[in-house]
């Protein structure tokens, strides 16, 4: 009896061996699954992470392309603000420009205005001075005849003068 207890305690130890085995090859199995299920999330999450750094990298370029393209735009801005100035200064200075044109054209109007009066002046005077030689030569002419009327009268004087005395 005892000796079957022994065998059905052995036989026990066997199952429950056996059963052990088992699980532990449940467990094994489960355990590889798990394995491969963690290493395929190990490589998936890898492979994720390569991709996520290349998109970052990629971002990061562009980041870097779009901050130097704020940097030219706002560069433009200041270049196209400083050429607003100074076209508006050009402005101010062609605006001056044709106010002291037109004072100018003024002033030339009146210039040539007097240039006229000296002109007509001119013109008068010639015309005087044409008048004064003529009545010169005319007075020149006339003071000559008065001369030979004079030189005639005192020559007749003379012989009248002449004769009395004979």
């Amino acid at each position: 009896e005892e000796q079957g207890k022994t065998s059905e305690a052995v036989m026990n130890v066997k199952q429950e061996h056996w059963k052990t085995m088992e699980q532990m090859h449940e467990l094994r199995t489960r355990n590889d699954e798990q394995l491969e299920q963690r290493d395929a999330c190990a490589e998936a999450l890898q492979s994720q992470i390569e991709r996520l750094s290349e998109e970052r990298a990629t971002l990061r370029t562009e980041l870097d392309e779009w901050k130097r393209r704020f940097a030219d735009a706002e560069k433009d801005v200041h270049v196209g603000e400083v050429w607003q100035q100074q076209m508006q200064a050009s402005e101010a200075n062609v605006a001056d420009l044709e106010r002291e044109l037109a004072a100018s054209r003024e002033s030339l109007a009146a210039e040539r205005s007097k240039a006229f009066d000296v002109a007509n002046c001119l013109a008068d005077e010639r015309d005087t001075t044409s008048e004064l030689q003529r009545e010169l030569r005319e007075s020149v002419a006339q003071a000559a005849d008065l001369k030979r009327q004079l030189t005639t009268c005192q020559e007749s004087l003379a012989g009248g003068h002449s004769e009395v005395s004979d």
